[in-house]
């Protein structure tokens, strides 16, 4: 990870204690010290190992001719070698639990908290995108933090909490995480966790027509006005790792039909009572211990 980006520090700590022992785990950029070692025959090996036709996919996008892009694709990829496909990943465990790198100089708290999600090709996958979009996101140096529709953003914009924090859904060939990752002032972060946590409670129980119907638009707005490069690495990856190709555009035909039991379902799914994954960088004092978080996945009504 970079030591000078808090946030993709939190992001890699976060996928290693929670797919900790899987490949998942690992950092796909490495790290500085296997990044050195480095050899020109490793690189030989890798070559020869992935740059084979069988972990390859072309995808295209917009007027383009099939047949003129098959015969280009022959003439520019004929000649690799068939090689071996990708080996399935099966079954991928989830760990609840938690990494933190206390530093004290630094001036806000980068951390995340996220459970285990669904792989994209789950029929899970749309709800969730929904259950994000009505948690929302805010950024304190945005005009448009005054105009949040999310509950969370405007109780984070009353009592300032997070500078910063964005709702995620992380999907990957067999699993995926859902959570919130966040920068606050180390005095801010533990009612911030709290009223993130109790937000995940709200989509549990409490989630209403209007914020479903709102969630859905503005998913759908953000799927279909994406560059097209996301929609091809989505579809390219997908057609690699999975049984058939998804496009930002089928997604999003998933995402018109969500009504609020889908989103009320998965969340109690995925969220309620399930043991979160806990990463934090810098000064994480004030960040809840493990068992009070754990206790936070639970709402008790009477």
């Amino acid at each position: 990870s970079n030591p000078n980006c808090p946030i993709e520090t939190v992001n890699y700590y976060l996928k290693a204690t929670a797919f900790q022992g899987t490949s998942l785990a690992n950092n796909a950029l490495g790290t500085s010290k296997s990044v050195a070692a480095l050899s020109r025959d490793d690189l030989a090996k890798h070559v020869a190992a992935n740059h084979v036709g069988a972990r390859v996919a072309i995808v295209a996008s917009g007027d383009v001719d099939h047949e003129e892009f098959v015969k280009a694709a022959q003439g520019a990829f004929g000649g690799l070698p068939a090689g071996e496909v990708l080996a399935s990943f099966g079954f991928t465990p989830f760990t609840g639990s938690e990494v933190r790198a206390r530093d004290d100089f630094k001036p806000e708290a980068h951390f995340a908290l996220a459970v285990e999600g669904a792989p994209v090709s789950s029929d899970d996958y749309a709800p969730l995108l929904v259950a994000s979009e009505i948690v929302g996101n805010f950024n304190a140096s945005s005009p448009a933090r005054f105009h949040k529709s999310s509950r969370l953003a405007q109780i984070n914009l009353e009592d300032h909490m997070a500078s910063k924090y964005t709702s995620f859904v992380l999907p990957f060939s067999n699993t995926g995480l859902f959570g919130i990752s966040a920068w606050a002032p180390a005095m801010a972060v533990e009612d911030f966790v709290y009223e993130a946590q109790q937000a995940w409670m709200y989509l549990c129980a409490s989630a209403s027509t209007a914020e479903v119907s709102r969630a859905r638009e503005a998913v759908i707005t953000n799927l279909l006005s994406a560059p097209t490069t996301c929609g091809l690495s989505m579809l390219g990856s997908t057609l690699l790792h999975g049984p058939e190709a998804i496009s930002p555009a089928g997604i999003a035909s998933q995402v018109e039909d969500v009504t609020v039991k889908h989103v009320r379902d998965v969340a109690n799914k995925y969220i309620l009572d399930k043991d979160p994954a806990v990463a934090a960088f810098g000064p994480t004092e004030g960040l809840p211990d493990y068992n009070r978080l754990r206790g936070g996945m639970s709402w008790l009504r009477l």
